[in-house]
């Protein structure tokens, strides 16, 4: 029987490169991959909550977009399901939205990100 000699440097190079890359890279890629999408939920959740409130802000305007159609296309500049966005509109307490001049609020959800745009709706 051979004798272990741990001082050797014989062994098979190719065979610890791909042991290692396989037990070390892929989760440290796994791990990218994953905090890369969460960034672009919170992207998606700051654009659609900075656009949304200037779209629905213009809606009285003739030539502004609807509100709901500006959300879905960030939605979809940001390849998000739209079962996976949701958005609240806080006026301050003072339903409808309806007097110019008071402070709204956007509230954005994407996922677990979120994001919220504050506008005073000025006349």
């Amino acid at each position: 029987m051979p004798r272990l000699n741990f001082n050797s440097d014989r062994g098979s190079a190719p065979l610890e490169v791909l042991g290692y890359g396989i037990f070390l890279l892929l989760p440290i890629t796994w791990f990218s991959i994953d905090i890369i999408g969460q960034q672009n939920d919170q992207f998606a959740a700051t654009a659609m909550a900075e656009h949304g409130l200037r779209a629905w802000v213009q809606e009285d305007h003739a030539q502004s977009l609807n509100f709901e159609t500006a959300l879905a296309q960030i939605a979809s500049d940001f390849h998000e399901n739209r079962s996976d966005v949701s958005w609240q509109i806080d006026c301050a307490e003072v339903m409808p939205c309806l007097p110019k001049g008071q402070v709204i609020r956007l509230k954005v959800k994407v996922k677990q990100a979120t994001a919220t745009a504050v506008m005073r709706w000025s006349k």
